[in-house]
């Protein structure tokens, strides 16, 4: 629940105004030992891509739908950027 409070800074722009933020984003959890590391004294933030795929895919089992009726509306560049590095779209 610590790490979820972390990110309610997030909601309250002033806040980072007020004392900055360093914000990363990584493709896969193997990357996150490369990223940069923030200047001491601001709060740092990190978003994982492949996380968010695993939320996903998570969320359609649990509610039993097929991902393959939502992408299917999908450009055709669209679903190449959906399908690349994703390692949870193999459904799709």
């Amino acid at each position: 629940m610590d790490s979820l409070h972390r990110f309610e800074e997030l909601r309250y722009p002033d806040s980072i105004l007020a004392n900055g933020a360093m914000m990363q984003f990584a493709l896969h959890r193997s990357h996150v030992g490369n990223l940069a590391p923030g200047p001491a004294g601001v709060p740092g933030y990190l978003l994982v891509l492949e996380d968010v795929d695993e939320f996903e895919e998570a969320v359609f089992e649990a509610m039993n739908l097929n991902p393959t009726f939502f992408s299917a509306s999908l450009s055709p560049k669209a679903r190449e950027n959906l399908l690349a590095h994703n390692l949870h779209a193999t459904q799709w």
